[in-house]
């Protein structure tokens, strides 16, 4: 595994225990304690060097962003690996702190819990019976676990997978429980888990086939991820509405493209923008079923754009289609 160089490691420390300080007032200091890839991360509940409690392990995988995460339990003294707040595996180090913290400290911050039993009872032993912070934590592990559920089970579900009801296993249910999540942290009027709740919703949403419902998700989310200045969030936003062709406030398709926007270049070689977008993921190697799945078509739409992109640009195969993109420097942003 890839080890953090120094100056990472300096880079997460600080901005673990700076984002420690502004949400988690119970703790005085979290440190983090380092071996090959891993971190160990320990909070201060005062200046006691002894009044500590161990929070996490987060594991390096190459990228800064990107770290695993597993939980402290304290009967067996050892970490357990689970998915953190937004249903991933992996994310930045602040959201493994925010997942540990909300099972040890919320509510709880002069008797912090100790994860004495197996994580899904201790969910319901932290975060029950607190009040509407830990109902809107509550309800966003649970719209987790039902999305790693549904990814452990087979993936991601493709278009028009579900309805907009069913079982929180299921496109329309997990669109439901996000929702929900969502609905109680606008009620505690937090923007940034807010935002995070509209983006799961919406891509839920999206693979029930309900393209204006993921819109009016995307487009609440947006405004929010802009304000608080939260770049990773408002990308994904961005990301999501650009592979569903969703059109966000103040887009504006025809300024400010780049040559690896979707849409530059459209004059030249009698692309569509939707064709660019399937020529885009061509480029990158992708094969008809992984584009469907990324642009939220079917696979046999995705078979008929590349067939098109084909015939307007006079070749026969995939990959001289991914070379002509190339030699138009279609994309040198490198994105996929």
């Amino acid at each position: 595994m890839p080890v953090p160089s120094r100056r990472l490691k300096d880079l997460i420390e600080g901005t673990v225990d700076h984002h420690a300080c502004q949400r988690w007032p119970a703790l005085e200091e979290v440190t983090i304690r380092w071996r090959g890839s891993y971190g160990y991360l320990t909070g201060y509940l005062s200046e006691d060097d002894d009044d500590t409690i161990e929070l996490c392990r987060i594991q390096y995988l190459g990228d800064p962003d990107e770290w695993t995460f597993a939980i402290w339990q304290a009967s067996t003294d050892s970490y357990a690996e689970s998915v953190l707040l937004d249903g991933r595996p992996a994310g930045h180090p602040n959201l493994a702190l925010d997942t540990a913290c909300t099972l040890y400290l919320a509510g709880t911050s002069d008797h912090p819990v100790q994860p004495d039993k197996p994580l899904k009872d201790l969910r319901g032993a932290a975060l029950g019976t607190f009040g509407p912070a830990q109902r809107a934590f509550q309800l966003t592990f649970a719209a987790a676990d039902a999305h790693a559920t549904r990814l452990l089970a087979g993936g991601e579900p493709g278009p028009g997978a579900g309805q907009a009801d069913g079982t929180a296993g299921e496109p329309g249910g997990l669109a439901a429980a996000w929702d929900e999540a969502a609905a109680a942290w606008a009620g505690l009027s937090e923007p940034y888990p807010l935002g995070e709740m509209l983006l799961h919703a919406a891509s839920a949403t999206l693979a029930c086939g309900d393209r204006n419902g993921a819109a009016e998700r995307l487009r609440r989310a947006a405004p929010l991820a802009d304000e608080l200045g939260a770049h990773p969030l408002a990308e994904q936003i961005a990301l999501l509405a650009r592979r569903a062709r969703i059109r966000l406030a103040g887009d504006d398709a025809s300024e400010g493209q780049s040559p690896g926007d979707p849409g530059a270049g459209s004059g030249e070689l009698g692309l569509t923008e939707r064709e660019l977008e399937v020529l885009r993921l061509v480029a990158a190697g992708r094969s008809n079923r992984e584009i469907a799945a990324e642009l939220f078509i079917s696979p046999k739409t995705a078979s008929v754009h590349v067939s098109n992109i084909l015939g307007k640009l006079g070749v026969a195969s995939r990959g001289e289609a991914a070379a002509r993109a190339h030699s138009f420097r279609l994309f040198e942003d490198g994105s996929s």
